[in-house]
């Protein structure tokens, strides 16, 4: 009886351990059940999130960063691809063995590998990143568990240091971050594009399987600077701040018919910049390359002194205020406006207005501005374009500073007649200067000439073009004439000479105005001896190449523009016209292009006349006053083309 009443529990045990089985099992199923049914109806967003992260990975393709060139092909900054170095801790089994491995062949300290090769937690650590060819070389021959290879793009500039500040440079990672490398970073860089491909059973991208990615290389941008002319340029402000002790000098030189800036450069004493010839491509040329990075004829805006003359005079005359042989007193040199007194650097009795420039006289200065009044004033320098951005690629640049008229005073027109009181840039004042070259056109300045796809589609591209008209062709041919006796005018007859003598170039006419001025203090006021010198002009005088500044910053060994600016003025022409001759259209520089003027609203006679002057063949309709024209205002025009004008009964 015992065994068999064992049998029967032993049945009955067997019975509820099935039924718990089957209890748990249906629990478990239950549980999956609604787990599918959940998946299935009411999570479909998340389970297809998670189906994608199994089943498809994305492929990103290396795009290459675009070209840099100049307005000759030359090329200014390049990429490459290079291998970067990285370390996996977690497959370095001894790292002091590593370390003391890869830093004998790497240059990166015993102390900094071990310390990297110990971060156990960490699976990527970076070692180098695209370092010297035979650098990498002896990393990769180490074949080292833990040490991986990256492949990166390498910016690399092979003219060097040259166009620096101009162009700017690249981080590691090849992101703009100075310069036109900046400012053109998305055109440079291309586009992203990622490309969706299936993954294998153990999660590895299948890259067979992806289709083919569309091209997304970066834009190459062709700049209108010179390499040649500006190697000469940074060349001459490289000596002027050796040989004048001076903090810093720019410059930029312009077409004046067209507004492309065929150099623009900065030199610094303390941190250097510019006239490198060799090719920048590691690291540590990386790092030198940025030395000197400011562009100052941008960055920087000084009070000008009396390089703003020209353009009170060519107001003065415009407005019909002065002529150029209108005489005023000088009063020996010294004139007291409430309380202060502004004085001549060299004492006269009676000057012109011509005289005016050639000596560079504050006082009379001051007494054209008085007649030309304050709100006048102030407009013409604001069509000249001072005040205003100038409207180029580059990043950074100052505006300058005018203050409204209202805020002047009789004190404030003086001093501002000569240039003190207000700040503008070099290459604001290059573009100034150029419309009294031109024919009085400002036009707009351009550093980059074109942008051409990875495709080679051009899709930027930009003609020359004006702002407007300053001043009349014939207040611009005066006030070129005055700046050229300014150059010119030799001692001899009781005559003293030009300021700007020195800035004479031989075989060439040059026009030009040298400018001093005091720098202002922090605390109010101006600082005792310390100036920033300049010179501003254009040659040949009459048909120019080029217009042309040159500011340096704080000279110790002399102190007036007159010493310092106009000789550095006149080497860098001496330089550079003949290869501006050499590239010059083969036409006659009087054939050159010009921009069409705005001559709705002008009689039949000042259409005549300005047409003769400009030998443009003129066509006519209808009578009155001109409403129409052809080609439209600031579209480029030379000689002997036809102009279409029709008038009609009234003005417009």
């Amino acid at each position: 009886m015992t065994g068999r009443g064992r049998a029967r529990v032993g049945r009955g045990g067997f019975s509820r351990r099935v039924r718990v089985c089957l209890v748990i099992f249906g629990a478990l199923f239950a549980v999956v059940l609604y787990r599918a049914f959940d998946l299935q109806f009411l999570n479909t967003g998340k389970a297809k999130r998670w189906a994608r992260i199994q089943q498809v990975d994305y492929h990103t393709p290396r795009s290459k960063r675009g070209a840099i060139y100049d307005r000759h092909g030359n090329l200014v900054a390049s990429s490459r691809f290079a291998d970067s170095f990285a370390l996996n801790p977690q497959k370095i089994e001894d790292p002091e063995q590593f370390a003391r491995a890869v830093s004998g062949a790497s240059g990166v300290s015993y102390e900094t590998v071990l310390r990297r090769a110990s971060k156990k937690k960490q699976s990527f650590v970076w070692l180098t990143r695209t370092p010297p060819e035979d650098v990498a070389d002896k990393l990769r021959a180490l074949k080292l568990a833990g040490l991986e290879v990256r492949t990166e793009q390498k910016r690399i500039y092979p003219q060097g240091r040259l166009m620096g500040p101009v162009v700017g440079f690249t981080n590691i990672d090849s992101r703009g971050i100075e310069g036109l490398e900046y400012s053109l970073n998305k055109r440079l860089s291309g586009r992203v594009v990622k490309t969706m491909v299936s993954r294998d059973g153990r999660g590895n991208p299948m890259l067979f399987d992806a289709p083919a990615a569309p091209r997304s290389n970066g834009a190459d941008v062709f700049l209108t600077v010179d390499s040649n002319i500006q190697y000469a340029v940074e060349d001459e402000l490289r000596n002027a701040v050796e040989k004048f002790g001076a903090d810093s000098a720019s410059a930029v030189m312009i077409e004046p018919s067209t507004g492309r800036i065929i150099a623009m450069a900065s030199h610094d004493a303390v941190s250097g910049g510019g006239g490198g010839a060799d090719a920048l491509e590691s690291e540590s040329d990386g790092k030198r390359r940025r030395a000197g990075m400011r562009n100052l004829a941008v960055l920087h805006a000084f009070e000008p002194g009396s390089i703003m003359k020209p353009f009170l005079v060519a107001a003065a005359l415009e407005e019909g205020a002065v002529e150029k042989d209108t005489v005023f007193d000088c009063e020996g040199g010294s004139r007291t406006i409430g309380s202060t007194t502004i004085r001549d650097s060299s004492p006269h009795d009676r000057l012109t207005v011509t005289d005016t420039l050639v000596y560079s006289s504050n006082i009379c200065s001051s007494k054209i501005a008085e007649i030309l009044g304050a709100n006048t004033y102030h407009r013409y320098l604001r069509d000249f374009g001072f005040g205003l951005r100038s409207g180029t690629l580059l990043p950074g640049e100052h505006r300058g500073i005018i203050a409204p008229p209202r805020n002047w005073g009789r004190v404030g027109l003086a001093t501002i007649a000569f240039g003190q009181g207000v700040s503008v840039n070099a290459l604001q004042m290059a573009v100034a200067v150029s419309a009294i070259a031109n024919g009085g056109y400002m036009m707009i300045p351009r550093i980059v000439d074109k942008i051409v796809d990875a495709a080679g589609n051009v899709v930027f591209s930009k003609k020359p073009e004006a702002r407007g008209r300053v001043i009349s062709y014939d207040v611009s041919r005066k006030v070129a004439d005055m700046m050229r006796e300014t150059v010119e005018r030799r001692r001899g007859s009781g005559r003293a000479a030009g300021t700007g003598w020195r800035a004479a170039v031989s075989g060439y006419t040059v026009a030009g105005k040298t400018g001093t001025a005091q720098i202002a203090a922090p605390g109010g006021g101006y600082l005792e001896n310390i100036y920033t010198t300049s010179f501003v002009g254009f040659a040949p005088a009459r048909n120019p190449l080029m217009a042309l500044v040159v500011v340096v910053n704080r000279p110790r060994t002399k102190k007036y523009g007159s010493q310092v600016a106009a000789p550095v003025f006149s080497a860098i022409a001496g330089r550079t016209l003949g290869m501006l001759e050499l590239s010059a259209p083969a036409s006659a520089p009087e054939d050159k292009p010009f921009p069409a003027p705005d001559l709705r609203g002008k009689s039949v006679r000042d259409v005549a006349r300005w047409a003769f002057r400009a030998g443009v063949e003129l066509r006519v309709s209808g009578r009155g006053f001109a409403a129409a024209q052809s080609p439209p205002p600031g579209a480029l025009i030379k000689k002997g083309e036809i102009c279409e004008v029709s008038f009609s009964g009234g003005s417009i």
